[in-house]
């Protein structure tokens, strides 16, 4: 599916039809992958959203599904850490 140059095209150019293809492509992926990373549903839902909005805002043009996959994951899995860095509390010395 994500082979489709047509999709990517739409996905490049903000068309909501390819961008509605590729939610229901990747969301449950990108989004079990970032709760096995930040071990929390919730917080994937949220990190996952954040990250498909972020690149709909952006002005990137991707060259190939396979340079949108990548970008898709690497975000997922860096706002993740962001979130467990976010989300750890230290640790009281006594």
């Amino acid at each position: 599916m994500l082979k489709d140059k047509k999709l990517l095209e739409g996905i490049n150019k903000k068309k909501t039809s390819a961008w509605r293809a590729l939610y229901r492509y990747l969301y449950g992926s990108l989004c079990n992958y970032a709760a096995e990373i930040c071990k929390d549903a919730e917080a994937a839902d949220d990190i996952v959203q954040e990250c498909l909005i972020s690149v709909w805002r952006s002005d990137l043009i991707f060259t190939s599904t396979r340079g949108l996959l990548t970008y898709l994951y690497k975000a997922v899995y860096h706002n993740s850490l962001k979130y467990i860095y976010a989300t750890v509390s230290p640790t009281k010395e006594n």
